[in-house]
């Protein structure tokens, strides 16, 4: 082999097997690195304020004022609530036209317990500083209202949430499960209003706000909401390209075995 030290058996040997273990990161090294990491998934929540999801001469008057799309330990925590994960985003919106003040709050974990555990102290918090409830929104007016033939054909229309009402916010939770991401994936997001505002007055800015994430990021995923169990993660999926180096490696090994060469 071109390259390989020449006139030694073992040397001889060993080669072709460094240059399989260099096929086969070849090969797996950008599926392993698809993902984004941890600390950059909570931010795939935040609304996105941009045409053809706001919609300007319907009256859609967001701007961000303050974000972080990225959060972790070294990042402030979202005001209103506890921190429940070092996986944290945020984002402070206004209404130009109005005044009003609108936030969204995002927490990530891939630990099941301690989701649940998380999830527990929440609803202890909001039940100890507001009312709350569970309703379904139906997104399918926003959705619609966008005039964008690919937006309002989503097939996620409607979605389990838990409505908050306090005076210093009032707000829905979206918490779920998704497959989004390989492994085990666990949301907790709150889109709300800030100050003790009327939340009947402000559900249809807070479901647009929802609207112009949640559905796309669902297109082609599942999601449970308010999980009652862990996910059952599917196996981690093999590249096509790992076979044909398992081939070779074991024709590598069977040629190996030939040779009869001594390591000692």
């Amino acid at each position: 082999m071109t390259g390989c030290p020449t006139g030694k058996r073992r040397m001889g040997a060993i080669c072709p097997l460094l240059f399989l273990l260099i096929i086969f990161l070849w090969v797996v090294g950008p599926a392993i690195a698809g993902a984004p990491p941890a600390e950059n998934r909570p931010g795939y929540l935040l609304p996105n304020l941009v045409p053809p999801y706001i919609n300007t001469p319907y009256g859609d008057c967001f701007s961000a004022d303050e974000l972080s799309r990225a959060g972790s330990r070294s990042v402030r925590q979202p005001p209103f609530f506890p921190g429940m994960s070092p996986y944290a985003a945020f984002m402070n919106i206004s209404c130009n036209r109005t005044g009003d003040r609108y936030v969204t709050e995002s927490w990530y974990f891939t630990d099941w317990d301690e989701f649940r555990q998380q999830r527990e102290d929440l609803f202890r918090y909001l039940a100890r500083h507001g009312t709350v409830s569970n309703v379904t929104l139906d997104l399918s007016e926003e959705l619609a209202r966008t005039n964008n033939t690919y937006v309002a054909g989503l097939k996620t229309h409607s979605v389990d949430a838990v409505r908050y009402e306090s005076r210093e916010t009032s707000g829905y939770f979206l918490i779920f499960s998704t497959d989004f991401f390989p492994g085990s994936n666990y949301y907790i997001v709150y889109y709300g209003v800030v100050g003790p505002a009327g939340l009947q007055q402000h559900s249809h800015n807070l479901e647009t706000l929802i609207m112009t994430v949640f559905p796309g990021m669902m297109e082609y995923q599942t999601f449970e909401s308010n999980p009652a169990s862990p996910m059952e993660a599917p196996p981690v999926p093999i590249p096509a390209g790992i076979s044909v180096v398992a081939a070779a490696a074991a024709i590598a090994a069977r040629a190996f075995r030939k040779r009869d060469v001594p390591f000692s």
